[in-house]
């Protein structure tokens, strides 16, 4: 296995075993794809991960109140053409879901797509209304935890600028849709927290933890407001479980021919796969990142489409086209293209999808 995921990812087996090792070290670690890749298998098997149960952190208490909501559902459960309105809120990070997946979902006639973002080249480029949301600087929410903590977190962030004039909150919108009041949403789920008596205050000001049922009910808003932290407790592992053995797709050979290469997202899809309008324009117009209908090839996959630097083309994948220009270099691996994770990139590939590259 570790020679055929270097095989597939262009690295090295020491280097394989490299990642392997420092992941089980800081484990416990599992590594996730949407699609059983060589790669992932082995690397799960290097990090120790196969045979483990790997527990999800709990989630920070709610008020009763909102536990009546109605439960989440996921996008692939809505029945198709069911969707009349449709509002989507890219002013919080999410993974991006491609249109091709949304657009089956709306009805036929005249659907209405209302998008919160601060610009249209998300999913504004498909909603008939685009209404400005402020950026996570000019906002009052929860921030949520670190992706690699075991235990749930609530804090407070409050604005470092005002917004401009003219922005919406889509939870206060949509709430006032549906004829609810969330102005005080925050301070609902802080005494929520502070009720269930568990885990730990942390304050700034003198760096220390408290246990939450030795602070105050007041006392807690205020710490919270003042920059301080809820942690809660880390979950407790289960017993270990049978190992389970996945076999890995091969991929069809029509598809191997036709699209030889194989996709890198270079970087993460969240937040709708966008750069925030208040990163450096250095970073957003230089070559220091793979911008919106960039890509990259190594020189000899370059070569052999005859193709340089600078040079326009067309990526195509099994779900569609889209222009682009190239980059060429030689961090790239021989049979990757590597794209970045903008919104139209996104619309016709993901993570492991296959493409091939023409002269435009």
């Amino acid at each position: 296995m570790p020679a055929q995921a270097a095989a597939e990812t262009g690295l090295g087996e020491s280097q394989i075993a490299d990642l392997a090792g420092e992941l089980a070290h800081n484990g416990p670690a599992l590594i996730l794809a949407g699609d059983d890749v060589p790669e992932v298998v082995s690397l799960n098997r290097l990090t120790g991960a196969w045979g483990k149960a790997l527990i999800a952190r709990a989630e920070a208490p709610v008020p009763d109140s909102w536990k009546k909501a109605a439960p989440a559902a996921g996008l692939a459960s809505v029945p198709d053409g069911s969707i009349r309105v449709l509002l989507i809120d890219e002013s919080v990070p999410g993974d991006y879901i491609p249109w091709n997946a949304i657009a089956p979902k709306l009805v036929p006639d005249h659907p209405v797509v209302v998008a919160f973002a601060w610009s249209r080249n998300g999913y504004g480029r498909h909603a008939q209304f685009t209404l400005p949301a402020a950026v996570y600087p000019e906002m009052t929410g929860d921030a949520p935890a670190a992706i690699d903590s075991p235990a749930a977190a609530f804090r407070i962030f409050t604005p470092l600028i005002p917004p401009p004039a003219g922005m919406v909150d889509p939870a206060a919108f949509i709430a006032g849709a549906a004829g609810m009041d969330v102005s005080a949403a925050l301070r609902e789920r802080a005494d929520a927290i502070h009720k269930s008596g568990r885990g730990t205050l942390f304050t700034c000001a003198d760096a220390k933890s408290t246990p939450v049922k030795e602070v105050k009910p007041e006392d807690f808003w205020k710490a919270l407001n003042q920059g301080g932290c809820w942690m809660d407790a880390a979950g407790k592992p289960s017993a270990p479980v049978e190992e389970t053995r996945w076999q890995a797709k091969a991929p069809a050979a029509q598809e191997a021919s036709d699209l030889p290469l194989v996709v890198a997202l270079t970087d993460l899809p969240g937040s709708s796969g966008l750069v925030s309008t208040l990163m450096s324009k250095l970073y957003q117009e230089s070559n220091l990142r793979l911008g919106r209908n960039r890509a990259a090839l190594n020189p000899a996959s370059a070569a052999a489409l005859g193709v340089g630097e600078g040079a326009h083309a067309v990526l195509q994948t099994a779900l569609g086209k889209l222009p682009i220009q190239l980059t060429v270099s030689f961090s790239v691996p021989p049979g990757v293209v590597a794209v970045g994770a903008s919104p139209e990139i996104l619309d016709i590939c993901g993570a492991f999808s296959r493409a091939r590259v023409a002269q435009s």
